[in-house]
């Protein structure tokens, strides 16, 4: 629609094509920089205070356009108390360019790419989505790549050879997830329509190597990035079966998860809010413990013999181990990185003090 009068509470429109327009859709103004409109309507915040109340793990905030966005809902979270997460919506221009300072106030990314293809250009979605996809890797933050991935599947059972391709082309960027939206809200085959796209994952997650090169906090000289980055280089040249973190905050669970690991990176902590947060990192597993580590040696006795108890670890298996004291510094997190079998590293560690 082209806008042809504006008044106080209205705006005349000339429509320039037929269509049909549904009940609660969005309005879009490509190009246009809505710098006075509020980031947070009074909805936004019922939806908010009800997220608080019932233990939500992530908020999704919509047409993020910068840093002050995201914090007006962080200050709410905070009001409240509320350890919920909050991934930023990628939708308009304006998101696009500001993704840096983005994700300095966000969990996560998401990329919505149906409302950001009305309003840049779409034939600059795939270069924006491969650039978003770059940009929080290198900030070890978890990214969705979202809307139309299997658009076909609303009506029709099967997916279209250039949507299989899509997914995967996504995949080997390095995205954390892939979501389906309409697909599952009002389509007619949900439950194919995820069959479909975990089968494509896991077939395009098998042909993925992992990423040794990405400065992942390039500005922060880290123990733990250093850690984390040799972590990855070894599962990429030894017969690494699995990852066990230790983590207080899942920091540098997400800094691993940010290589795309080819084997699973089990994090065991005591928190059951970290635990789930995490659940959104790509190739992480998180579990709580059954008791707190008094030390580096009883957490990695304990986290082992879990593991091998419950079926996911053999005593042969090669395993690399991120761990850190109790009361170690928690800017700088694991302090310790070791490559053991399984039966010689609770060996080991059950016989030192």
């Amino acid at each position: 629609m082209l806008v042809v009068e504006k008044h106080e509470e209205k705006l005349v429109c000339r429509v320039q094509n037929s269509g049909l327009i549904k009940n609660r859709k969005s309005v879009n103004t490509p190009g246009a920089r809505l710098e006075r409109l509020e980031p947070i309507s009074e909805k936004d915040r019922e939806f908010i205070k009800f997220s608080t109340e019932n233990n939500i793990d992530y908020i999704a905030h919509s047409f993020v356009r910068n840093k002050d966005d995201v914090l007006a809902i962080q200050a709410l979270l905070d009001h409240y108390g509320s350890p919920a997460k909050i991934v930023a919506k990628i939708e308009n221009r304006e998101g696009v360019e500001n993704i840096y300072e983005i994700l300095e106030a966000s969990f996560a990314i998401m990329i919505a790419r149906g409302d950001m293809g009305i309003e840049i250009p779409f034939e600059e979605v795939p270069i924006a989505q491969r650039r978003i996809i770059e940009a929080c890797q290198l900030h070890a933050a978890p990214v969705i790549t979202a809307t139309q991935m299997l658009h076909t599947m609303i009506e029709n059972p099967r997916p279209t050879r250039a949507e299989v391709s899509d997914i995967a082309n996504a995949i080997y960027q390095g995205t954390d997830a892939v979501m389906l939206s309409g697909e599952t809200a009002y389509g007619k085959y949900p439950l194919q329509s995820v069959q479909t796209q975990t089968r494509i994952a896991v077939a395009i997650e098998a042909d993925k190597p992992t990423f040794t090169d990405h400065p992942v906090f390039r500005d922060k000289k880290l123990t733990r990035n250093y850690l984390a980055k040799a972590a990855a280089g070894a599962i990429k040249e030894l017969d690494i079966k699995a990852v066990i973190v230790d983590t207080m905050t899942g920091r540098s669970a997400r800094i691993l998860s940010a290589y795309r690991c080819k084997v699973p990176v089990f994090v065991r902590t005591t928190d059951e809010v970290i635990m789930r947060s995490l659940a959104l990192c790509y190739g992480v597993h998180g579990s709580l413990m059954r008791k707190p580590a008094n030390s580096a040696n009883e957490f990695i006795v304990m986290a082992l013999e879990d593991l091998k108890k419950d079926g996911h670890l053999k005593g042969e298996d090669l395993v690399v181990l991120l761990v850190g004291t109790p009361h170690r510094d928690m800017e700088q997190g694991t302090e310790l990185l070791e490559i053991n079998s399984v039966d010689n590293a609770i060996a080991s560690h059950k016989n030192s003090p």
